[in-house]
C-alpha cells in the first residue's frame, strides 16, 4: 500500500498551467526522484504534496492522499496537525532556511511543540538529533548560529529538523543544489541512511541525474508539467523510453566520457502554456504531426516502467 498518492494533480499560476494531471505514488520506507529541466514542475509538485504552495498558486483538479488522509481537503488546523509529523520538508538552500538571529537549538525546538517537553528534555532530544545525522561535537553547536555553520553542516540541520517530528514522509526540494561535491555526497549517504534507520518515505527533486542515480528506488521524468516516464532507476536509465528522457540522459556529463569537448544541449524552448498533444513534439527529432494533434498514451515498458509517447518502442 502506497504512503502517498498523488492523482492527476493540476496547478496553475494565474492562467499559466504548472502541473497537468500529474500521478504519483511513495510507499512506505521508499525513495522517490523527480527529475527534469528547470521550469517543468517540480519544485511545484514539491511544495503541493505539503499544501506550501504561493498564494498565486490554484490547485484545479487532482487529488492528494497522504497515509490515508485526502490533503486537499483539510483546514489549516487539521493541516497543521498533518505537517510535521505526516510530512516535513527539506528545502533547497540551507543559507536561507533559518532565521539569523536566534541559535538553531532555539530554532529547532519549535519543531517539536506539540511533545510539550521540557527545556532539558528538548535540548536533550536536538543533541541527539544533531549527533544522528552527523553534526559533530553537537553539545556545542547547538548554541550555534546559522551564520557560523557551513552549509552542508546547516543542512544537515535542517534534515534534523525535519526528523525531530517523525515524519512519515519527508520531501527534499534539490537538497543539494548548493554544496560542493564532497559535501553533496555525504548528504545523499545521510538521507539514504535515515530512509534505512528511520523508516521514513522520501521524494527527492533534482535536476541531477547523478543524485537521482545515487539514492532513489525509482524516479519520475517531469517535463512540461507533466510525468512524461517514469519506473525502477534501473531500468528507466538502462533503457530510457521517452525521447526526452533519453535526451536528459544524453547531457549528462558523467556518461559523456572524457572525450568531451561540448557539452550536449537539447535545441529549442520549454512548451507554451497552451501547447496541446505531447508537450515534447517542438523539441522531438522524431516528433510528426499525429504528436502535436493528441496527447500521447500512456504505455507500458514493462515491470513499472510506463512513459507518454506514440512512437517510442517499449
Amino acid at each position: 500500500m502506497s504512503l502517498l498518492k498523488v492523482r492527476d494533480l493540476s496547478v496553475s499560476y494565474g492562467a499559466q498551467a504548472a502541473l497537468n494531471s500529474v500521478s504519483l505514488s511513495v510507499g512506505h520506507g521508499e525513495i522517490v526522484g523527480i527529475v527534469g529541466e528547470s521550469g517543468s514542475g517540480k519544485s511545484t509538485l514539491a511544495l503541493a504534496v505539503p499544501r506550501l504552495l504561493p498564494s498565486i498558486a490554484r490547485v484545479t483538479g487532482g487529488s492528494i492522499v497522504l497515509d490515508g488522509v485526502e490533503l486537499l481537503t483539510l483546514d489549516e488546523a487539521a493541516l497543521a496537525r498533518v505537517r510535521g509529523s505526516g510530512v516535513a520538508m527539506v528545502f533547497q538552500d540551507p543559507m536561507t532556511s533559518f532565521s539569523p538571529l536566534l541559535p538553531i537549538g532555539r530554532q529547532l525546538q519549535a519543531f517539536m511543540w506539540r511533545e510539550r517537553l521540557t527545556a532539558r528534555s528538548a535540548r536533550g532530544r536536538i543533541v541527539d538529533m544533531l549527533a544522528d545525522v552527523g553534526i559533530a561535537d553537537p553539545d556545542r553547536r547547538i548554541d550555534a548560529y546559522p551564520h557560523e555553520l557551513s552549509g552542508g553542516m546547516l543542512q544537515r540541520v535542517a534534515i534534523a529538523a525535519a526528523l525531530l517530528a517523525r515524519p512519515a514522509l519527508i520531501v527534499a526540494d534539490e537538497p543539494t543544489t548548493a554544496l560542493d561535491v564532497t559535501t553533496e555526497a555525504q548528504i545523499l549517504h545521510l538521507l539514504r541512511d535515515i530512509r534505512d534507520r528511520h523508516g521514513a518515505a522520501i521524494l527527492v527533486i533534482s535536476h541531477q541525474l547523478g543524485v537521482i542515480a545515487e539514492i532513489c528506488d525509482r524516479v519520475a521524468v517531469m517535463y512540461g508539467g507533466t510525468i512524461v516516464e517514469q519506473g525502477p532507476v534501473g531500468a528507466l536509465f538502462r533503457r530510457p523510453a521517452h525521447p526526452y528522457t533519453q535526451a536528459l540522459l544524453a547531457c549528462e556529463p558523467a556518461l559523456l566520457g572524457d572525450n568531451m569537448r561540448r557539452l550536449p544541449v537539447i535545441a529549442g524552448l520549454p512548451p507554451r502554456p497552451d501547447l496541446s498533444g505531447c508537450r515534447f513534439a517542438d523539441r522531438c527529432p522524431h516528433a510528426d504531426a499525429s504528436c502535436r494533434a493528441s496527447v500521447p498514451p500512456l504505455r507500458s515498458a514493462g515491470d513499472g516502467h510506463a512513459f507518454l509517447c506514440q512512437r517510442a518502442a517499449a
